[in-house]
Order: structure tokens, then C-alpha cells, then sequence
């Protein structure tokens, strides 16, 4: 078993345990995703305190009724002059399109929230045609978590297709056939990485379709859309996408300033009918698979989601802005987090939503409050 879990920790950075001198920054690399079947159900802190129920702020907006009165309740487009909100996503993990007829496809901690017939997959299903219907976007800038790069700002250009990057190992050969149409747009990319140049992202460029960005669980390194954003969009908008999506890569530092300063950049594309996305988790850890499960996990991981709650809900936009950003020194934040990528795209998401609003809509909301996969919107 210690080989084993060497042998993972190499591939995903988040199961290494960081030393002293690097405990603040770990190394910042491509992160490739384990299928959590290859665990042992006991593995992780299943001893841990049972969840204390709702009653404590961490769970919330966790049913249907409640995130679509919530998703309903977003002011409208013309509410917001035009002006789109922003959004930080759950992007969920490859277990959201697992076909649930496969074996081990619903149990495990984690299938409780993200397992093919759990609530998220649920909640991603409501909230795609909301967002087209509401906000009539001509195009979608993602980031995801599972795309890093120096300085961030590495904007897709795949032309007429957008390609997939299957960058998870050791799941079903149906998660490797998965189809996802989608297109890019080279005038929009190519606007992408103008406003990112003119907001300060000098290492703004275009990839193309040819130029690998990560590794492929089919054994190669390749282009395409990471599972971070096609999981999920495959939900949002079922099989094929309605608008162009182009991909921006997030800077690999994974500070929250640079993460923050990269959405202010792509602030402007907000009055130009794009929508923003970020793309993550608010808990991602597989040291204690635990943690996944509300019912499982820790006392320690409540509190933090409780703390996410909090920071989101101040209303005055400059102690909001402070209290997001004093998340990442929380006690319970490395506990969460390991490596910081898949929570850090929540400062993309805040930095573009802060940037560029009119008066009276710089607010911020929870609109999903399922156990580590909560979703927020800024700019409303």
C-alpha cells in the first residue's frame, strides 16, 4: 500500500504531504485525477465526527426547491445593465458521468455529492439552461482548476471543435468515450487575450489545437478542454454546447492576488455578452476521503465550509473582499486543501465580478450550498 500511495502522490499533487519549507506553496504542477474506486472504502477518516446537520450554516441550499428559488431570484440581465455576473463553479469530479449501471458507481463518500445520481449532478442540470435563458451569453470563458500555467492567461483556439482532454487515470473505458461537442471562436479567443494583455497578463497567448496542455489518462500528453470543464458542461448543456467555450488557463503560483488580478483583466468581457467561469471545489483533499461526505467528515471541514458561507454573505464589497481572501490562512484550509488549485479559481471568479459593475450590483451569492461544491456568483 505505501508504494501504491507513493506511486499516486507523484501523479496528484494533493496526496503529497508537504514538507516544512514548502507547506505555504506547494509545487505547482499539472494535477491528474485518480478514480476514487481505486480506494479502499476504508480509506480516509471514517471515524470521524458525524455531520452535526444543517442546522450549523455549512449545508445550505442543498435541495432543489432551494437552489432554483436561489437561481431563479438572480437579477436579470437587464436588472444588471448588461453587465453579466461571474460565476464559481462546483465542477464536480469524472464520478458525475459515471454510468451509474457500472459497479461501484454509488457508494463511496464522495458519490454521496458527486456520484452520478447525487444532488450536484442534479443542480448542474438546473443551472446550464438558467444561465442561457437568463443571460443570453455569446460565449463562455472557463478556467478550471486542472489547467495551470506561468502567469496563467494561455487562451484556447481549437477552431470548429474543441477537443476533450481525458486528464484522469484509472476510471471505466466509458469515461474515455465520453462525447462533448463544443466549438471555439478565433475573434473572441483572439479579444480574450487582448483584454488580458491590456489588464496586465503579459503572458497572455493562443494555444492551438495541436499543442499539448496536459496529460490524457489514454497514455499521451494532448490538447482539449480538461474533465473540469466538460464534466460538468456536459450536464449544463447535454450533449453539445450552445455557444463557444474558450478555456483560459490560471496562473500557477495559485496565489489569490494573481488569481483575482486575472479575472479583473477579463472584467471587461462582461459588457461584451461573455460569461465567465471558474471552475473548482471547496473541498478537495484525498488524504481523507471523509471529508467528501457531510455525514463522514470531520468536525474541522464543517467549520470551513461554514467559513466559506460567512465570507461570501458580508454585504459591504470591500470587508467581503478581505474576508474571501483571508480563507486561505482559515485553520482548516490546508486541511481542505492540500494544494491550493481547486480552490484558488473562487478569486478569478471574485476579481472579474468585482471589477466593472454598476452601483448597487457589487454583491456576491451562494446559490448551491452542496457539502464541498458550493457555487457562487459575483457582480449581482
Amino acid at each position: 500500500m505505501t508504494r501504491s500511495w507513493t506511486r499516486l502522490a507523484a501523479i496528484v499533487p494533493a496526496l503529497a504531504v508537504p514538507s516544512a519549507k514548502n507547506s505555504s506553496r506547494p509545487l505547482s504542477t499539472f494535477a491528474a485525477v485518480p478514480s476514487p474506486l481505486a480506494f479502499p472504502a476504508t480509506m480516509g477518516s471514517f471515524s470521524s465526527a458525524a455531520s452535526q446537520g444543517r442546522d450549523d450554516g455549512a449545508e445550505i441550499l442543498d435541495s432543489p426547491s432551494e437552489w432554483r428559488a436561489a437561481l431563479s431570484a438572480l437579477p436579470s440581465l437587464a436588472d444588471l445593465h448588461d453587465v453579466l455576473p461571474t460565476i464559481f463553479l462546483a465542477h464536480g469530479s469524472p464520478m458525475l458521468i459515471h454510468p451509474p449501471h457500472l459497479a461501484n458507481a454509488r457508494s463511496g463518500p464522495l458519490l454521496s455529492i458527486q456520484g452520478p445520481e447525487g444532488p450536484l449532478v442534479a443542480f448542474l442540470k438546473d443551472l446550464g439552461p438558467l444561465l442561457m435563458e437568463k443571460y443570453t451569453p455569446r460565449a463562455i470563458v472557463v478556467l478550471s482548476a486542472h489547467w495551470e500555467t506561468e502567469g496563467g492567461g494561455v487562451v484556447t483556439d481549437y477552431g470548429d471543435k474543441n477537443p476533450l482532454l481525458f486528464d484522469y487515470y484509472g476510471f471505466p473505458k466509458e469515461l474515455y468515450e465520453v462525447t462533448f461537442k463544443s466549438r471555439g471562436d478565433k475573434a473572441i479567443a483572439q479579444r480574450v487575450v487582448q483584454v488580458l494583455k491590456e489588464g496586465g497578463i503579459e503572458s497572455a497567448r493562443l494555444t492551438n489545437k495541436l499543442e499539448p496542455r496536459g496529460e490524457d489518462g489514454r497514455g499521451f500528453m494532448g490538447p482539449g478542454l480538461d474533465h473540469g470543464v466538460f464534466v460538468p458542461f456536459k450536464l449544463m448543456f447535454k450533449d453539445e454546447a450552445p455557444v463557444p467555450i474558450i478555456q483560459v488557463s490560471i496562473p500557477s503560483d495559485l496565489s489569490p492576488a494573481t488569481q483575482h488580478a486575472l479575472g479583473a483583466a477579463l472584467s471587461p468581457l462582461r459588457r461584451e455578452g461573455i460569461l465567465l467561469i471558474a471552475g473548482g471545489l471547496t473541498v478537495h483533499t484525498f488524504r481523507d476521503f471523509g471529508s467528501f461526505s457531510p455525514a463522514a467528515a470531520a468536525e474541522k471541514y464543517r467549520v470551513w465550509e461554514k467559513a466559506i458561507v460567512d465570507a461570501v454573505a458580508v454585504k459591504d464589497p470591500k470587508a467581503r473582499h478581505r474576508a474571501l481572501f483571508s480563507l486561505v490562512h482559515h485553520p482548516s484550509f490546508r486541511s481542505a486543501h492540500p494544494r491550493e488549485e481547486h480552490f484558488v479559481p473562487l478569486y478569478v471568479a471574485q476579481g472579474a465580478g468585482e471589477t466593472g459593475n454598476i452601483e448597487g450590483r457589487e454583491g456576491a451569492r451562494v446559490v448551491c450550498g452542496l457539502w464541498g461544491s458550493k457555487t457562487v456568483v459575483f457582480g449581482v
